[in-house]
C-alpha cells in the first residue's frame, strides 16, 4: 500500500489540496504510527506519517490489567511477614 498520489478531498477554489501518505504495515506490538508535520509543495499540502518503535516501560502484564485504584490499594507482605 502506497501513499496517496491524490487529494482525499476536493479543495475549495482558492486553497491548496491537501494529501494524506498512507498508514504503512508494521507491528502493532513493538511499533507506532504517528503524522508528521505537513510541507507545502507547489501543488497543494502534504502530511507524512512515521513510524516510531515502542518503549517498554516498567510495568508488568498484571499491572497494567488492573485499574489505577487497584493497583495503589494492594500491599503485599514481604516473605514470611505479615502486612502492617
Amino acid at each position: 500500500m502506497g501513499a496517496r498520489s491524490e487529494p482525499l478531498v476536493d479543495a475549495p477554489a482558492g486553497t491548496k489540496p491537501v494529501a494524506f501518505a498512507a498508514i504503512p504495515a508494521f507491528d502493532q506490538l513493538t511499533e507506532y504510527v504517528y503524522q508528521t508535520p505537513p510541507t507545502q509543495t507547489k501543488s497543494g499540502i502534504s502530511v507524512g506519517v512515521a513510524v516510531g518503535t515502542v518503549v517498554p516501560n516498567e510495568a508488568s502484564a498484571s499491572d497494567l490489567m488492573m485499574p489505577p485504584s487497584a493497583r495503589t490499594a494492594v500491599k503485599v507482605a514481604p516473605r514470611g511477614g505479615s502486612t502492617p
